[in-house]
């Protein structure tokens, strides 16, 4: 059996990031999993986090009470045409609100409080801290659904990923582990 290093994750790249790799640990505070450079990775994680497994769904699927991320271009201060939209697991609510993205368009997460069905697609309202957003979700884009599921089906090697955010005591976690579709 080979011998791993093992690195305590201090500061992702880029002040938050991606992890992917077969787990090896987890408990109810972390996560290890192996990185590409072979060495075990130990990743804090939030109180309560999850896993999930995402699935390409259809914008019909979309319903009032669903918490959404898109990426959308604007169209004017309070309008975007989703470019991408993930439907995520009951409980996995971070990162409200709407920014900048770095492909010139915005980044909106919130809960959807309207769902209107037009000849072109679906019109959302999507209410967030402080206000709310209008997208319209073309017909045909691919939506992803995560799916909550229980932390039994985490076994050593199964492959995972994790978004890791900065939490106000300055410590960057993950909410959830999301495996392979």
């Amino acid at each position: 059996m080979a011998a791993f290093a093992q690195t305590q994750l201090e500061r992702p790249v880029g002040g938050g990031g991606h992890i992917a790799g077969p787990l090896v640990s987890y408990t109810g505070e972390s996560a290890t999993v192996t990185g590409q450079d072979g060495k075990e990775v130990v990743m804090p994680m939030t109180r309560g986090w999850t896993v999930s497994r995402p699935h390409q769904m259809t914008i019909a699927t979309i319903k009032e009470g669903d918490f959404v991320a898109t990426g959308n271009q604007p169209i004017d201060d309070h309008t975007g045409k989703c470019t991408e939209l993930r439907i995520f697991e009951p409980g996995y609510e971070r990162d409200y609100g709407t920014k900048p993205a770095q492909n010139g368009g915005v980044e909106t997460h919130g809960t959807v409080s309207e769902v209107k069905e037009t000849p072109d697609g679906v019109q959302l309202v999507v209410q967030y801290p402080g206000g709310s957003r209008l997208l319209i979700v073309p017909a045909g884009l691919k939506v992803t659904r995560f799916d909550l599921l229980s932390r039994d089906v985490l076994k050593p090697g199964t492959l995972v990923h994790a978004v890791l955010l900065k939490e106000a005591d300055g410590v960057y976690r993950a909410g959830r582990l999301t495996l392979s579709p």
